[in-house]
């Protein structure tokens, strides 16, 4: 909550008398930094503008352009009138409040801190507005650098059905030869076709069922029915609490790579003659020193030619910190044991770093035991992947914003309502503005709730009554009447789109007890019970008041309360039941949705 530091402010004050305008100022002045000469209207740091209805006229213009400047910062202008302006339409079309002459000291003072309170608001939004401005900028770059990519990237949706791919990049639809409307919403599998009879396939569907990664080989067709052979990579994206909320798959041709390494059973001159065509790195080692390498592998490594690298060992081409990692597979391939892939961090030649994903397997070359590497360069695929954690866990930060400030704005809204309320004399006017009040404030607690947890999806339901019912206390609409809550809630996590209903209706249903179901002076005595059983929740409500003499029927009553109800029990999709003797009693059941993606709806 914001608050207002009197001394920190900054007051213009211009009246046609100057009489007034020295009371005011005196007035004023003990509390706020009070400024008078028109230059300053247009100083950025005044916080309100005071004038009468004269000097209003006479600044008009020049008022205009000092809230324009301001923009979303809003500056609030306070005009002192008497009752024959008020109907003034050059006064309304620039005042934010009319003070009607004389007023008491106290209600000026409260009304002053009032709009610097929400000028302040004003300046938060904007606040906010420009970070989030620099975070989708920062997005965009992220968005463009994985688009830029040459290996493919798909994201999947680890909670809708089928686990969905819901992203790729154009390198992922030149690989396949797929558009993009024929890619999303489908399973990878689809890339299989009929060939399903590959161990590849029980790999992934363990690691999705585990939420694991895992690296896998698998034949995968194009659109045009060639097959290719796909090195997939898959990494679940964890929340903060560990919740996997998508799968991201790094794609790579590797055909060539599989063919040479088919390729490599032929005799040495064949062997060397096809690997010298590979695009990927091909390498031979004795006693780890390197006895032959290809042409691409060579330049890989920071060499020239391949005889610059021959005879250097492979130790000096890795950091200290991969020593031990290069020590173990060396010592599995010595005894005639396979070594999965696995990715290094490696210095080459020219002190370059760069990611290699290797292969080796134990051969014999020229009568020795030798080891042969192949090698891929994985270092703009790793960056990539990198790249999109990072903008993942933007996105975490994104949404917090937003849901940051959309409480912000509902507050705001708030604010504005209750200053309205003051000069209202309309009791039943007053009335539905607190209403309407106290519906805003049910709705912003939900995003309350959200930008300050973790999970920025659902909603502790229990704790949101708890506040709510906190809200409703200190609220006008409680007057001098007591509420006595009993709560008996299991542990419901509701979606946004079904807390927000939920918590509209309570919010009705107790405004409606506080107002109609208790006499005056009366103790208000509620009940609410929130429980789970089998994914359906039930959430029943009971006033002990007066009740109502015949049954109230939702469907067909014309009042704007019991319509709100019935609107919010259909969107929720709830069956419910109402007793009105010996108070009001409602109880309600709905099927608890699962979160399905921010651009799904629940059914």
């Amino acid at each position: 909550m914001i608050k207002v530091d009197a001394q920190s402010k900054n007051l213009f004050v211009r009246l046609s008398s100057a009489t007034d305008e020295k009371l005011v100022a005196n007035l004023l002045g003990k509390d706020y930094k009070v400024w008078s000469e028109d230059r300053n209207l247009s100083r950025k740091i005044i916080d309100l503008v005071i004038v009468d209805y004269a000097e209003l006229l006479r600044l008009y213009d020049k008022l205009l352009i000092a809230k324009k400047k301001a923009g979303i910062a809003y500056l609030p202008v306070m005009v002192l009138v008497s009752k024959e302006r008020m109907r003034s339409k050059e006064m309304w079309d620039i005042a934010d409040d009319v003070v009607v002459m004389p007023v008491g000291k106290k209600n000026l003072q409260t009304r002053i801190k009032g709009l610097i309170k929400i000028r302040d608001y004003s300046r938060e939004v904007k606040a906010n507005q420009k970070k989030l401005e620099r975070t989708n900028r920062q997005l965009q770059l992220y968005y463009k650098a994985i688009e830029a990519s040459t290996t493919g990237v798909i994201i999947s949706d680890a909670s809708g059905e089928d686990t969905p791919i819901i992203f790729c990049n154009k390198a992922f639809t030149e690989l396949t030869g797929y558009s993009e409307s024929e890619i999303l919403g489908h399973n990878c599998r689809f890339l299989q076709g009929d060939d399903r009879d590959q161990p590849a396939r029980a790999v992934i569907r363990r690691a999705i069922e585990n939420k694991e990664s895992c690296d896998v080989l698998i034949r995968n067709y194009r659109k045009d029915g060639s097959m290719f052979w796909n090195e997939l990579k898959i990494s679940p994206i964890k929340t903060e609490n560990g919740d996997t909320e998508y799968f991201v798959g790094i794609q790579n041709d590797i055909s060539e790579l599989v063919v040479a390494q088919k390729e490599l059973k032929s005799a040495k001159d064949q062997w060397e003659g096809i690997v010298s065509q590979s695009p990927n790195l091909i390498q031979i080692s004795v006693n780890k020193e390197i006895r032959f390498i290809n042409k691409v592998g060579a330049n890989l490594l920071g060499f020239s030619h391949p005889e610059e690298a021959i005879g250097t060992s492979v130790y000096d081409l890795f950091p200290e910190s991969e020593h031990g990692k290069l020590n173990e597979r060396l010592k599995k391939l010595k005894n005639g044991k396979l070594a999965p892939p696995i990715i290094y961090t490696m210095t080459d030649n020219n002190g370059d770093n760069r990611y290699l994903k290797m292969q080796s397997i134990p051969i014999m070359y020229e009568g020795e035991a030798a080891v042969q590497t192949v090698g891929v360069d994985v270092t703009q695929m790793k960056e990539s992947e990198m790249e999109l954690t990072s903008l993942l866990n933007q996105k975490q930060v994104l949404l917090q914003e937003v849901h940051h400030r959309v409480k912000n704005n509902f507050a705001i809204i708030s604010g504005l309502i209750e200053l309205q309320t003051a000069n209202l004399k309309n009791d039943k006017v007053v009335s539905y503005l607190h209403d309407t009040q106290m519906r805003i404030i049910s709705i912003a607690k939900v995003h309350e709730m959200l930008y300050s947890q973790e999970n920025l999806h659902e909603v502790e339901f229990d704790r949101y009554i708890e506040q709510l019912l906190d809200e409703i206390e200190n609220s006008v609409i409680l007057k001098e009447k007591m509420i006595n809550a009993g709560l008996n809630m299991d542990s419901v996590t509701l979606s946004l789109d079904q807390a927000i209903p939920c918590g509209l209706l309570l919010n009705e249903l107790i405004t409606n007890s506080i107002q109609h179901g208790f006499d005056e002076g009366e103790t208000i005595k509620i009940d609410i019970t929130v429980v789970e059983e089998e994914n359906i929740v039930t959430i029943r409500y009971r006033d002990y008041g007066k009740g109502m003499p015949e049954p109230m029927d939702l469907e067909s009553s014309g009042n704007f309360g019991s319509m709100i109800i019935r609107i919010l029990i259909e969107q929720l999709n709830a069956k419910y039941n109402i007793e009105t003797r010996g108070g009001m009693q409602i109880e309600l059941s709905f099927q608890r949705a699962e979160y399905r993606g921010p651009s799904k709806r629940f059914y």
